[in-house]
This record gives structure tokens, C-alpha cells and sequence, in this order.
């Protein structure tokens, strides 16, 4: 088994780097923020409360069904600390795990939740007012399809979803509040 360490690729986190022009240029810089010899992959970074949030899947393998999602969070972009881990129960697997800011301040991570043993495959959204303590995930959208990335707009959020089991199709839904999600066209 290979151990990758964990990368964060990282735009305007301090300030716009100078350009030959009156427009700034983004800064990039490649930073390893973690190496504890699992695999760390499906990556999302988000501001939030003047904080950077990292979430990660962590897991044995790439395909292993002991996924745990981690969330580490940063000041400055440069020193990262840990801030939460989300797990699932012996047979579940998470990954995928995207942020999204409600209008009204929570956080929320939409998260791929398989179930090993059928497979079955869901989205679950979990909520914190503070990045560091989560509630216990509510499942969305419909089985077997996984909400992306969630967007606001006008104090709606807007998200794809993608059939998990054939990759048939994708479906649009959105939401008021982040977590019941009604479908607004069924195959795109």
C-alpha cells in the first residue's frame, strides 16, 4: 500500500502576488499538510469565519470502505490544525465531502455515503455553527444519487446530482435550507 501525503493547493490565501499590470495574478503554492500513511483524496477548501477549512477523505485505500472524512482548519493557510473527523459505522464509507455556507451562517459539508454491504449510496448533509462540531448528517436528495457542491443564490441553494450506481444522468435540485433538497429537473 502506497501512503500519499496530503496536498493543499492554495489561491489569494495571503495576498495577490504582483503582475506586470494593473491586475493582480493569483498566488499558487503547493503545501503537504498531513502524512499519517493512509490514502487522502476528494478534497474541498472553503473560508469561513475568517478561517480556512479543509476537508478530506482518509482511508485506507483509494476503493477501501473505511473512509472517514477530516476537516482541518488554518488562520493563515500556512499552519493547519485539526478540527473535526466524521466517520461512519463499520461497512460505511464517506468521501466526497463539499462545502457550502448557508446564508444564515452554518456551515454545511455534503457528503458521499456508501453503504458497503448492498452497495446503496446516499448524500448526507451535515451542519455546524462553527466548523468543529457536527451534527449526525441528515440523508438527501434521492437514494442512490450524490449531491455535488452545493451554491447559493438568492437564499437558495442549487446543487447536481449523479445516478451512483450507472452514471445514467445528472438531475438539478435545490434547497432553502440546505438539507431538503426537491428536485427542479429530473434528468439534464
Amino acid at each position: 500500500i502506497r501512503a500519499f501525503p496530503l496536498f493543499v493547493i492554495l489561491a489569494l490565501c495571503c495576498a495577490p502576488a504582483a503582475h506586470a499590470g494593473n491586475s493582480p495574478a493569483l498566488a499558487f503554492r503547493e503545501q503537504i499538510v498531513g502524512s499519517d500513511g493512509r490514502f487522502h483524496a476528494f478534497t474541498d477548501l472553503v473560508q469561513y469565519k475568517g478561517q480556512w477549512w479543509y476537508s478530506y477523505r482518509s482511508g485506507t485505500t483509494r476503493s477501501s470502505f473505511d473512509g472517514q472524512l477530516r476537516i482541518l482548519r488554518s488562520t493563515d493557510g500556512r499552519h493547519w490544525s485539526p478540527a473535526a473527523t466524521i466517520s461512519g459505522a463499520t461497512g460505511e464509507d464517506l468521501r466526497l465531502g463539499h462545502f457550502s455556507v448557508r446564508p444564515s451562517d452554518n456551515a454545511l459539508l455534503l457528503v458521499a455515503w456508501v453503504v458497503t454491504s448492498t452497495p446503496a449510496y446516499s448524500t448526507r448533509i451535515f451542519v455546524s455553527t462553527n466548523g468543529t462540531t457536527w451534527d449526525n448528517g441528515t440523508t438527501a436528495a434521492d437514494p442512490n444519487i450524490l449531491l455535488w457542491t452545493a451554491r447559493w443564490h438568492d437564499g437558495t441553494a442549487y446543487s447536481v446530482g449523479q445516478d451512483a450506481l450507472h452514471g445514467a444522468f445528472v438531475r438539478l435540485y435545490s434547497s432553502t435550507d440546505g438539507v431538503t433538497w426537491t428536485t427542479l429537473v429530473d434528468h439534464l
